[in-house]
């Protein structure tokens, strides 16, 4: 079984959101550490797999040398950056994925592209991150859409919660999906968080 950290950006929910759901998608096929920091990590912890094993801290911090992280098979970055940055710094470019919704961003505040190619970067559609694929280092590039289910979602809801029930679908949606295309899955998943 390989090895994968998933080491979302600390900022928001969406990132920790959508590092939540790649885990849940790997975690019969992996084991899966899920790593970031402050919100976000009380977020993550509290929504993981029983399964996943969660880490807070700062990147470079927590992993300074390579040999601590050559325990990993495979790296999956959400948003976070200076983490692809530190990997890429450390010889392991190879094993680097960055999954990107600010592409837009990054390339309008002058970053975003790498200084050697990753092994994968998935952009999140977005208006103007299709025209920016160019500027992607890797070996791999995919744009793909911010909000995909399986055809049967599902939601972890803690076994007590005494604040009710809060759905945080994180991120947004390109202009090209239309509400039809959402209205199914997302009263799929207000029914199973419901119950």
């Amino acid at each position: 079984m390989k090895n994968i950290m998933i080491a979302a950006a600390p900022f928001g929910y969406g990132p920790a959101a959508r590092a939540l759901l790649i885990a849940d998608a790997l975690a019969t096929r992996a084991s899966v550490t899920l790593f970031t920091n402050r919100d976000a990590f009380r977020f993550v912890s509290r929504h993981a797999g029983p399964a996943q094993t969660c880490v807070e801290g700062v990147f470079h911090k927590s992993f300074p040398n390579t040999a601590d992280l050559e325990r990993f098979d495979l790296f999956i970055s959400v948003n976070n950056e200076p983490a692809v940055r530190h990997l890429i710094a450390r010889g392991l470019a190879g094993k680097a994925i960055f999954v990107d919704s600010l592409l837009e961003w990054r390339a309008a505040s002058g970053s975003g592209a790498f200084g050697e190619a990753i092994l994968g970067y998935l952009v999140q559609d977005f208006p103007g991150a299709a025209a920016r694929l160019g500027t992607c280092s890797a070996r791999h590039v995919a744009l793909t859409a911010p909000m995909v289910w399986n055809a049967s979602p599902r939601c972890r809801v803690p076994d007590a919660s005494p604040h009710g029930v809060v759905l945080h679908l994180g991120g947004v949606t390109s202009p090209l999906v239309g509400w039809d295309a959402l209205r199914e899955p997302i009263a799929k998943i207000v029914d199973q968080t419901w119950r």
